[in-house]
């Protein structure tokens, strides 16, 4: 599955490339469209998914995961291998976030315009933050 989502991500990579990093059509319809016709309650419920995989949020979903783990191992449970499974959902997502920065600056796609935002941003829009976040942390629970 890993596999398969790499190749996916890389055939979208190659497309926005491809395009100049620059917005498609149906995009900016969709950007425009999403703008024009945004009630508070739609705003909200995005800006409460977007947070989910942003902020702190990830970060204890991961030490979720290794707490599962660790309470999976039979007992007695060795400390260090408590410690390293405890710990190894959170340094993975830390170690994903480097890579997810590191694909960003890479890319350097520019975010839709500001006036459109439901919430606030930083950086480039490829890959998106909070997806890539949510899609680590989903593989992480998967996994557990």
């Amino acid at each position: 599955m890993a596999a398969v989502t790499a190749l996916l991500f890389a055939v979208l990579a190659a497309l926005l490339a491809d395009h100049a990093w620059g917005p498609y059509g149906f995009e900016r319809a969709a950007d425009d469209w999403s703008a024009a016709h945004r009630p508070a309650a739609a705003r909200t419920a995005a800006v409460v998914v977007t947070s989910l995989g942003s902020a702190v949020v990830p970060y204890l979903l991961a030490l979720a995961a290794g707490a599962l783990a660790v309470r999976a191992l039979p007992a007695p449970r060795p400390p260090r291998r408590a410690a390293l499974l405890l710990l190894a959902p959170l340094l993975w997502l830390i170690v994903g976030q480097l890579v997810r920065l590191g694909l960003m600056q890479a890319f350097a796609r520019p975010r839709p315009p500001r006036v459109d935002w439901a919430t606030g941003a930083s950086g480039f829009s490829f890959p998106s933050g909070h997806s890539f976040t949510a899609a680590v942390c989903a593989g992480l629970l998967g996994r557990v």
